[in-house]
């Protein structure tokens, strides 16, 4: 099953553009949008979120036009964590998280407030927090904010989480913590999952399948197997490289800047 598709899509910004960028999303596997910069990654995931109005094209969401979706309809199926340099309020860990939970707010049951706190408390466990819940945010580590963004998107308990560059700003260690965080949570709970991310072997290594821009257009699609070629690094980021696959992870090695 397809979990967005996007067809023709285009917006004019003035000095930047997306051009017909068609692509789909399987449910239930990790995505990686990949690319130089300015390629219009974090664009594209405004647009699929509709923080950004597109100016031509259409969106679905599980065979289900985006427009045809309400606010809160939409909000029980898509979230999106936002870079990290995006500010939070000065709150502990678990006032953070229940952000999450303010799609449904509106009916002031006891069933509602029941189901609100068992989310709270899952996306808390899940993401390791839990021991931090009475922490004030701004006294973590990024690691650790980062993890409690990602509890917050996920105490919305949707189907689809979308992630703009959540390593960034983090240390190898902390990377690769995190990713394997998410890649536990898309096994175990069948979340679809499709983060913009420009460390080229992490994208490998855990995502399923992946989405390659460059100056607002999507270049190809395919496993990271199938992408990662020496072709492939001419073409999108303009250099010679040699690429070695070890039990099915690349190698990736810059020779020199390449004219294409």
């Amino acid at each position: 099953m397809i979990a967005i598709r996007t067809e023709d899509i285009n917006l004019n910004l003035g000095m930047f553009q997306l051009q017909d960028v068609s692509l789909t999303i399987p449910k239930g596997r990790m995505t990686a949008i990949i690319g130089p910069n300015g390629s219009g990654k974090s664009t594209l995931l405004k647009i699929v979120t509709q923080l950004l109005q597109k100016d031509r094209g259409a969106i679905s969401v599980f065979d289900k036009e985006v427009k045809e979706y309400k606010r809160k309809e939409f909000a029980h199926v898509l979230t999106m964590m936002p870079q990290s340099k995006d500010s939070l309020p000065d709150l502990t860990v678990r006032e953070i998280v229940s952000f999450g939970r303010s799609p449904y707010q509106g009916v002031f049951s006891k069933q509602n407030k029941r189901a609100d706190e068992e989310a709270i408390e899952w996306a808390l466990l899940i993401t390791g927090t839990k021991k931090l819940e009475n922490r004030m945010f701004h006294t973590m580590s990024g690691g650790e904010q980062q993890k409690v963004r990602i509890a917050m998107a996920l105490a919305q308990k949707t189907d689809i989480l979308l992630l703009d560059e959540p390593t960034t700003f983090l240390d190898i260690a902390h990377q690769l913590e995190l990713m394997e965080l998410l890649q536990k949570i898309n096994r175990l709970y069948g979340i679809t999952i499709v983060m913009v991310l420009h460390e080229l072997q992490q994208a490998a290594k855990y995502c399923h399948q992946l989405i390659a821009m460059k100056k607002g257009r999507v270049i190809t699609t395919g496993s990271p197997k199938e992408m990662f070629t020496p072709h492939f690094f001419k073409e999108v980021y303009e250099i010679d490289a040699k690429v070695i696959f070890d039990e099915g992870y690349p190698l990736i090695i810059p020779l020199s800047t390449a004219t294409v």
